[in-house]
């Protein structure tokens, strides 16, 4: 039987094993095959088709430890492909806006959108033909969870998930008696928002699950608690606290870093990694129209080392810019302070803060316009031709910084030079 209800309808869009899906598109004979997917340098598992979750290996767990049992199993293993993640990532929200009145992109995998239509069948139906239209148009699938609220949707999407009989879609029952019977079978670690330090406490408090928590007082919640479960408690209740963002806030700062393939000693082998990852730090700047007004360098030794460790860090606070080469100079001069001879880093980094909207300046120095135009021109060529079609010299000399990826598929969507050729002997 449909239902009519007058409360807007939001959905949760989530791809399904999202990083294994990407790698499966342009390898079709893995569709049934058990595939993970590892961290930088190959470290930990973090993403896994069904058939590796069946096997019992968790989410982080270190490769090391799981690789016997994956191989005894005929599994493959993928390097992590960021350059392939992110470009299906795109098209897939791409392909969401083109069907949905108003999107909100909420992760690499994950968006809040608003369906059409005033009954229960009529949105599910819209729903389907969402999901059959990004599996046509990227081969990604997902699974798409129904429900008045932000909170409720991430629960539907778990239903989706979860029940074969929903094939990928699934609504939050619209009557209160019902829906309270479907969140009283939920733990609250499987609300959004909702870690285990926090649930540990609720219970404590006498709340055991989804429905205890949408029936409290929203006073004492906040109480007991803060505003922001209190959101959460009167969004289990169905009543909307949290508006769909089309347009996400600007970022207050960015973090680039990444761990080495190898450890290194030396400042000259440290530089070229640094300024990698400025490069990257910056192109966001650019591409965001943000200017930084304050630089932090960070480089450490690792976690598992039990005689030497170390962690450096130094900050500065710098006129707003986004100008490359003013930001190198002052991340090249904290890296200098932070560094300490004798120690094998494994991993660096640089956060810019202080973020704000770049402002046009009338009165610019004449010796910076040259500079100007020279990042502009990089910013151009770049759009057009890929992230990697110009970088600083210096950049180019980092090949001992960066991560192991020995087990990478090819790029195939962002680099001409790793398509599949076919018929050349």
């Amino acid at each position: 039987m449909s239902s009519t209800s007058s409360e807007p309808c939001l959905a949760l869009v989530d791809c399904n094993n999202f990083y294994v899906s990407c790698e499966r598109v342009f390898r079709p004979d893995l569709a049934k095959v058990p595939v993970a997917v590892l961290s930088n340098n190959d470290g930990c598992v973090i993403a896994r088709s069904e058939e590796v979750k069946q096997l019992g290996v968790a989410m982080g767990t270190p490769y090391f430890q799981c690789g016997p049992e994956l191989r005894r199993a005929g599994a493959v293993v993928f390097s992590s492909n960021y350059p392939l993640y992110g470009d299906f990532s795109q098209r897939v929200m791409q392909t969401l806006e083109a069907q949905c009145p108003r999107v909100e992109r909420y992760s690499i995998d994950e968006a809040f959108v608003e369906i059409p239509g005033s009954e229960q069948t009529e949105r599910e139906a819209f729903a389907r033909q969402l999901r059959e239209r990004v599996l046509r148009d990227t081969g990604i699938p997902v699974s798409i969870g129904l429900a008045p609220t932000k909170v409720l949707a991430k629960l539907a999407n778990r239903q989706a998930k979860r029940r074969k009989e929903a094939a990928g879609i699934w609504s939050m029952p619209d009557d209160p008696e019902i829906r309270q019977q479907q969140l009283s079978v939920t733990p609250l670690t499987d609300i959004w928002g909702i870690g285990r330090r926090w649930a540990r406490r609720l219970e404590t408090e006498g709340w055991q699950n989804a429905a205890d928590l949408a029936a409290a007082d929203p006073a004492m919640i906040r109480l007991v608690a803060n505003v922001v479960l209190q959101r959460i408690a009167l969004e289990l209740r169905g009543e909307p606290c949290l508006s769909l963002e089309e347009t996400s806030p600007p970022p207050r700062s960015l973090v680039r870093s990444r761990s080495f393939g190898q450890p290194l000693y030396q400042l000259t082998e440290l530089r070229p990694a640094l300024g990698r990852y400025l490069q990257r730090g910056w192109e966001h700047l650019r591409r965001h129209h943000l200017r930084a007004s304050g630089i932090q360098v960070f480089l450490h030794t690792s976690r598992f080392h039990r005689e030497v460790r170390y962690f450096g860090s130094r900050q500065a606070v710098i006129e707003p810019t986004d100008d490359l080469w003013e930001l190198q100079r002052c991340a090249f001069a904290l890296l200098q302070q932070a560094y300490r001879s004798g120690v094998a880093y494994t991993r660096c980094g640089v956060m810019l803060f202080g973020l704000e909207p770049d402002q046009p300046s009338w009165n610019m120095d004449t010796a910076w316009q040259p500079r100007a135009e020279l990042q502009q021109a990089i910013t151009g060529l770049q759009q057009r031709w890929g992230r990697n079609v110009l970088q600083l010299a210096h950049t180019l000399t980092a090949a001992k910084g960066l991560p192991l990826q020995q087990h990478r598929s090819p790029r195939y969507t962002t680099q001409w030079s790793e398509l599949p050729v076919i018929g050349l002997h």
